[in-house]
């Protein structure tokens, strides 16, 4: 399988401005998820692994009101749940290897960190878009030619 990384140009105005609201969610669904996996973590002592977290995160509603993981597409917010996942996955392991060998390290490792930037990569894997002709259609009203 092989993975493309991209950057969109040449949109129309409400094309890019979907495009930004989209990043702005996928922004929005990590941070919220991370500190919410720091408060259990903080309460239970245990990390709730990536199986779990979708199942959580489609029921808390954000400040609007609005539960973030339903607005993005389910493979789109899966995607970006992974990703936090992958990142506390590698802290625990270098915490468990700085703990053997802590001469490896400049300094202690520390947790993920809340997205400081307004808008977040989008990952779409093979499902969550489709190709026809020369054009790849992400969403309804969100598509573009292929070079």
């Amino acid at each position: 399988m092989r993975a493309l990384k991209t950057k969109i140009r040449g949109l129309k105005k409400p094309q890019f401005e979907r495009l930004k609201k989209l990043t702005h969610h996928a922004k929005n669904l990590y941070n919220q998820t991370l500190w919410t996996e720091q408060k259990a973590f903080e309460a239970t002592g245990l990390y709730v692994s990536y199986p779990f977290i979708p199942k959580a995160m489609k029921q808390v509603k954000n400040l609007e009101g609005e539960v973030n993981y339903k607005l993005l597409k389910a493979k789109v917010a899966q995607q970006t749940l992974r990703k936090l996942d992958k990142n506390f996955k590698s802290f625990f392991k270098c915490h468990q290897d700085f703990q053997k060998n802590p001469g490896k390290y400049k300094g202690k490792p520390r947790p993920p960190k809340y997205k400081q930037d307004k808008h977040d990569n989008l990952i779409f894997d093979y499902q969550a878009f489709s190709v026809k002709d020369d054009t790849v259609l992400l969403e309804k009203d969100l598509e573009r030619q292929l070079p």
